[in-house]
């Protein structure tokens, strides 16, 4: 039997897919936190679980933290509050 070991390129692809499938899911998270959607033992675990990408919407260069706060705020409730707090500068 002639068995092939996966490839660097083929791990590298999945690493990647992985990384995007984690970044994209962040805001569908968080709008069915917000919108009540999922049990309320859900939220801290959304929180914890995506804790990196809060932290860089925070701390991360500008540009970032609007992209993510706009992308938070797609499809959440419609209210003159954010989602998440924000550093002052931000807006």
């Amino acid at each position: 039997m002639n068995q092939r070991n996966p490839s660097i390129g083929f791990v590298a692809t999945l690493m990647a897919a992985a990384a995007l499938v984690y970044v994209f899911s962040f805001g569908p998270s968080v709008w069915l936190v917000d919108r009540e959607l999922l049990p309320s033992w859900s939220k801290p675990v959304v929180s914890i679980v995506y804790d990196p990408v809060f932290w860089t919407s925070m701390a991360g260069p500008r540009p970032i933290r609007k992209l993510i706060t706009w992308y938070a705020e797609l499809g959440a409730k419609r209210r003159a509050e954010r989602v998440y707090d924000l550093p002052s500068d931000v807006d």
